[in-house]
């Protein structure tokens, strides 16, 4: 099997120079492809301990720890590493999406909101929060939402029929006809 080849040579060759991040960095690739979830989470393991708060090697650390279904421990790495960086967008988006893949939607609002602090005019987190506005029924902050993204991004005609439905939900009928119309 190449694959398992290939991960051999790759732990061969970081074991002569295990100081290098970026070699610990390729064998988890390698092992994760390979189905090798332990030694792909040691190896990010210690990429991330020789080059502390890389963000490339966070993914990867909670892309593993999502394979192995452990969502207590994803929740756990995704805390404890934005505690440390806080400014980490990447990451903090990452842990947005995964929560709403949780359907822990007020989690994955308040990672987002966090997210827009550092990029208010960002029209995808706008988008984002948008949608958890309407999913929890927080009408109002989807139409504040809805209609920066709106600003930021005129094109996007998704977001004329998501404000159409929050003013119908709202019973603003009119408005909702307008989103709808244009």
């Amino acid at each position: 099997d190449n694959r398992g080849d290939a991960l051999s040579l790759m732990t061969a060759l970081t074991s002569k120079n295990p100081g290098n991040a970026e070699a610990q960095f390729a064998l988890a690739h390698m092992a994760m492809r390979a189905g090798d979830l332990s030694n792909a989470s040691a190896a990010v393991d210690r990429a991330l301990i020789i080059r502390a708060g890389w963000e490339d090697a966070a993914l990867l650390k909670a892309r593993i720890l999502g394979a192995t279904n452990d969502q207590k421990r994803t929740v756990q790495f995704y805390s404890q590493y934005l505690a440390r960086y806080p400014k980490s967008s990447k990451v903090r988006m990452n842990y947005a999406r995964y929560l709403v893949d949780q359907k822990n939607w007020e989690g994955a609002r308040d990672q987002f909101k966090q997210v827009l602090e550092s990029s208010p005019d960002n029209a995808d987190v706008l988008y984002a929060l948008g949608l958890l506005s309407l999913q929890t029924e927080q009408l109002d902050d989807a139409d504040v939402y809805f209609r920066r993204a709106i600003d930021i991004n005129p094109a996007n005609d998704q977001v004329r029929i998501y404000l159409g439905q929050t003013a119908e939900r709202r019973e603003k009928f009119d408005t909702a006809i307008s989103w709808y119309k244009s």
